[in-house]
């Protein structure tokens, strides 16, 4: 793994890491390799600034200059503003496989020439579906949930500052009081995300609580198994919950929230960010509580999306399989 923190990386994941600023490391790790995965997750975009593509597309350019078989995986391509950055795309026309979690992505691909792509979905959808917790998982219970209770999630980001803030926090006390429910801030992004769950937190009337940041990655999907309801900016806390088949409402915040909930039924589709507290109470109430019709809608869709995700897997083991079997005890050159 290429990684910005390898002893997180290490502890939390149990896979070999090294340092994906230090050039010297990442070439090392390229040669010793048999094939580079790029991906998953939205890599290739320049929204967060204009480093991200260059970097991502110049470790897939070095793999080949390396003579090392390259797959991107299960990507999210864009948004993708300047014309420099689409025309790098052309670096990924020698990639032996590419998979893409959305329709969109593929016709940015397409636009730069670049063929041999495959629709499929987010890799977090190839995780089996959580069992339904036999009681609340410790992660909630440390906030003080207790057994039955309705949990509403909000999975925020930054943005909008303290007025936005106010009207989602408005929203939650609202639907908490409606629903009789538990309000809990969930930061995917620790570092981006936990101030913004603080601001909501703290602008609201009844009571509310940020989930630890020390929740590891593998847990997640046990975490949003105990939600009742969630409604999200990160595009991964909308992901969870279908895989949970939890009712969730977006905002949109990304056109790679829009794609994603296009695949789910009616009443998951994103809400505009500057949607009143009364429009988000609303859109919410729709979803949850769910119909036993909608509740089987959903599973259905869901169900379609993690076939395709298996896929991502079963494409790399294609391409894996296509490799010359290494000599014993050898070393890639």
């Amino acid at each position: 793994m290429l990684s910005a923190d390898v002893a997180g990386t290490v502890r939390e994941h149990g896979v070999p890491a090294v340092p994906r600023m230090q050039p010297g490391a990442v070439l090392r790790a390229l040669r010793r390799c048999d094939v580079l995965v790029s991906g998953g997750g939205g890599l290739l975009q320049d929204a967060t600034g204009p480093a991200s593509v260059p970097y991502y597309l110049g470790v897939v350019a070095a793999a080949r200059a390396l003579g090392k078989p390259v797959m991107v995986y299960a990507q999210g391509i864009g948004p993708l503003r300047s014309f420099a950055a689409r025309a790098a795309l052309r670096v990924l026309r020698g990639a032996q496989a590419i998979t893409v979690r959305d329709a969109e992505s593929a016709q940015v691909l397409a636009a730069a020439g670049v063929g041999n792509v495959e629709v499929t979905a987010d890799a977090v959808l190839s995780l089996p579906r959580p069992e339904p917790p036999p009681g609340v998982p410790p992660e909630l219970g440390a906030l003080g949930v207790g057994a039955g209770e309705r949990v509403l999630a909000l999975a925020p980001r930054p943005y909008g500052g303290e007025a936005f803030s106010a009207r989602l926090a408005e929203a939650a006390d609202a639907l908490a009081r409606e629903l009789g429910a538990r309000v809990v801030l969930v930061p995917m992004q620790w570092r981006e995300d936990g101030p913004a769950c603080a601001r909501i937190a703290g602008a609201m009337r009844g009571p509310a609580a940020v989930l630890d940041r020390a929740v590891p990655a593998a847990r997640y999907p046990a975490v949003f198994a105990g939600f009742d309801v969630v409604v999200g900016m990160r595009l991964h806390a909308l992901i969870l919950a279908a895989l949970c088949r939890v009712p969730a409402v977006g905002l949109a915040f990304d056109p790679k929230i829009d794609a994603f909930l296009r695949n789910l039924p009616p009443p998951h589709a994103q809400l505009s960010l500057d949607a009143a507290p009364a429009a988000l109470a609303a859109r919410v109430r729709e979803a949850y509580p769910p119909s036993p019709d909608g509740a089987a809608a959903l599973d259905a869709a869901v169900g379609l999306l993690q076939e395709r995700a298996r896929h991502n897997n079963e494409r790399l083991l294609l391409l894996l399989s296509s490799l010359p079997a290494r000599r014993a005890g050898a070393r890639p050159r």
